[in-house]
C-alpha cells in the first residue's frame, strides 16, 4: 500500500473514531440532562406533594373542630328539648292544679250561699219579731239572768254565721288569687316553650349550616386524598424512571471505560461468563458456575420446609454447589441489595436489572459487590455457602417481576 492511501486510510479512521466519539458523547450528553430533567421534575412532584399533605394536615384539623362544632350544637338541641318536655310536664302539673283549685273555688260558692241564706234567714226572723221574741223570751225566763243569757246565745249564733261567711269570702278570695296567679304561671310556661321552639329551630338552621360545613370539607379532603394518591404514583413513576436512567448512565460510563481499558471486573465477568452455560430466550444465564453445581435440588412454589417442617410456599428454587463456588449475575443491573440477614437469606445480594427484572441470590458464604455497583452479564458477585437458614451448601435464587415472584425455572437453563 502506497504512502497515499495509508494516509486516506488513516484519515478516514480518525474521522470515524471522532464520529464515533461524538454520537456517543451526543447521547450520553442528552441521557445525562434528561436525568437532571427527571430529577427536577421530581423534586417538582416532592414538593407538590409536601404543600398537598401540609393542606391535607390543616384541612384534617379544620375538619375536626367543624366535628366539634356540629356535636356541641346538637348536644345543646337535646338540653333544649329537654327544657321543653320539663316545661310541658310543668305545664300538665299546673293545669291540674288549677282544675282542682275550680273546684275548691265552686264548693266555697256552694258553702258561702248556704251558710249566707241561713244567716239571712236568721235575721229577718229575728228583726222581725225582735219585740214578742223580746218578751216572749223575758216570760220564758225564771229570771232576769236566763233572759239575758238567751239573748246572748242568739248573738253569739248570728256571729258565728257571720264571721263563717267571711272565713268563706276570705277562703274564696285567696283560692281566686291563687287560681290567677297560677293562671299567669301557665301563661308564662306557655310563652318560655314559645320561646324554647324558637331556640331549637334556631339550632337546627345552625346544625344545618354546621353539616353543610362539614360535608364540603369532606368532600374537600376526599379530592386532597385522590390528588395526594394521584402524586404518590407519579412520584413512584418518576422513581422508576430515574432508576432506570442511572442505571443506563451508569452502563454508559462502564462502557465508556470499557473501551478506553479492560477493568479487573470486566475480565472477571467475562471468564465467569464462559463457564455458566448458554444464555437463554429470555437473555439470562445460570447463575452458577458449572464445575461446581451439583444439582437442581428443590422446586418453586409450595412444599415442606426441610428445617421447620412446615408446608409452606418457597419464593425461588434451590441449587446445590460446593461451597465456594462462583455465583454469576444473570444479566446486567445495579445492586440494590448486599447485606447479611442472621436468619432467613444470610449473605444475599438483589439485582435491578434494565427491564424492571429482580434477581436475588441468598446463602452466599460471601459477597463481592456493594450496594449501587453496576455489574454485566456473568460477573461474579458471591461465593455459594450456607449462611442464614441452611441445611446446605446452595444457592437460593429468586426472579422478581411487577413486585411478584415467578419461577425462575422459566428463564433459565439447567446445565443438566
Amino acid at each position: 500500500m502506497n504512502k497515499f492511501h495509508k494516509t486516506t486510510l488513516l484519515k478516514r479512521i480518525v474521522v470515524f473514531l471522532v464520529i464515533t466519539a461524538t454520537v456517543f458523547c451526543s447521547t450520553f450528553a442528552v441521557s445525562a440532562t434528561e436525568l437532571s430533567d427527571k430529577r427536577d421534575e421530581k423534586d417538582e412532584i416532592q414538593s407538590d406533594l409536601d404543600n398537598i399533605r401540609d393542606e391535607k394536615d390543616e384541612l384534617e384539623n379544620q375538619l375536626g373542630d367543624s366535628q366539634d362544632s356540629l356535636t356541641d350544637a346538637e348536644n345543646e338541641k337535646k338540653i333544649q328539648e329537654q327544657i321543653k318536655q320539663d316545661r310541658i310536664a310543668e305545664l300538665r302539673a299546673l293545669k291540674n292544679d288549677i282544675a282542682a283549685l275550680d273546684a275548691e273555688i265552686a264548693q266555697a260558692e256552694i258553702d258561702f250561699k248556704e251558710k249566707e241564706s241561713l244567716f239571712l234567714e236568721r235575721a229577718k226572723v229575728m228583726y222581725q219579731y225582735s219585740d214578742y221574741s223580746m218578751l216572749d223570751m223575758l216570760l220564758q225566763s225564771d229570771d232576769i239572768f236566763m233572759f239575758f243569757e238567751k239573748i246572748s246565745m242568739y248573738r253569739k249564733i248570728l256571729e258565728n254565721d257571720k264571721a263563717l261567711m267571711n272565713e268563706i269570702t276570705v277562703m274564696k278570695g285567696t283560692l281566686s288569687h291563687m287560681k290567677k296567679l297560677q293562671e299567669e304561671t301557665f301563661a308564662n310556661q306557655e310563652i318560655l316553650i314559645a320561646q324554647i321552639d324558637k331556640a331549637i329551630e334556631s339550632i337546627e338552621n345552625d346544625i344545618a349550616l354546621k353539616q353543610e360545613e362539614y360535608d364540603e370539607l369532606l368532600a374537600t379532603l376526599d379530592e386532597i386524598e385522590a390528588n395526594e394518591n394521584d402524586l404518590a404514583e407519579d412520584l413512584k413513576q418518576i422513581d422508576d424512571e430515574i432508576a432506570q436512567l442511572e442505571y443506563e448512565e451508569q452502563l454508559k460510563k462502564e462502557e465508556e471505560s470499557n473501551n478506553s481499558s479492560n477493568s479487573e471486573s470486566s475480565s472477571s465477568g467475562n471468564s465467569g461468563s464462559s463457564s455458566s452455560g448458554s444464555v437463554s430466550s429470555s437473555g439470562y444465564i445460570f447463575p452458577l458456575s458449572t464445575s461446581g453445581y451439583s444439582y437442581y435440588s428443590s422446586k418453586y412454589g409450595y412444599r415442606v420446609h426441610p428445617i421447620s417442617g412446615v408446608y409452606k410456599f418457597h419464593s425461588g428454587i434451590d441449587l446445590a454447589a460446593s461451597k465456594g463456588t462462583p455465583i454469576y449475575a444473570i444479566a446486567d443491573g445495579v445492586v440494590t441489595v448486599s447485606r447479611y440477614d442472621e436468619s432467613g437469606y444470610g449473605h444475599w445480594i438483589e439485582i435491578r436489572h434494565a427491564d424492571g427484572t429482580l434477581s436475588r441470590y441468598a446463602h452466599a458464604n460471601e459477597r463481592y459487590v456493594s450496594v449501587g455497583a453496576t455489574v454485566r452479564q456473568g460477573q461474579t458477585i458471591a461465593a455459594v455457602g450456607r449462611t442464614g437458614t441452611a441445611t446446605g451448601h446452595h444457592l437460593h435464587f429468586e426472579i422478581w417481576k411487577k413486585g411478584s415472584t415467578v419461577n425462575p425455572i422459566e428463564y433459565i437453563k439447567l446445565p443438566w
